[in-house]
């Protein structure tokens, strides 16, 4: 859903989502949404808080990359933020 990776969009989202009457076995809200029809060996790149899904196709193999400016070792709030956005992403803590 574009813009769905902003903080706010995406709480807001989240809170649509969260009355949607397809989670009790009804027909779904509709979603604004961008199609993307890739062939196989394409790269999709995009925010990884952004509300994304898939329908139809076969099995497919996923990989992620996530890509972080190193702060440095000096500038202790950079290295707090991108502690932070490893710690969202995986279950390790940087700064301990």
């Amino acid at each position: 859903m574009p813009g769905s990776h902003d903080p706010a969009f995406g709480a807001r989202v989240r809170g649509y989502r969260s009355q949607d009457p397809s989670l009790q076995g009804f027909d779904p809200w509709p979603f604004p949404a961008t199609v993307l029809e890739p062939d196989p060996g394409d790269m999709i790149a995009f925010d990884r808080h952004l509300f994304h899904s898939w329908r139809g196709g076969s099995k497919r193999l996923a990989w992620t990359i996530e890509y972080l400016p190193w702060p440095g070792v000096g500038d202790r709030a950079r290295l707090e933020a991108v502690g932070r956005a490893v710690v969202d992403v995986v279950d390790h803590d940087l700064l301990r």
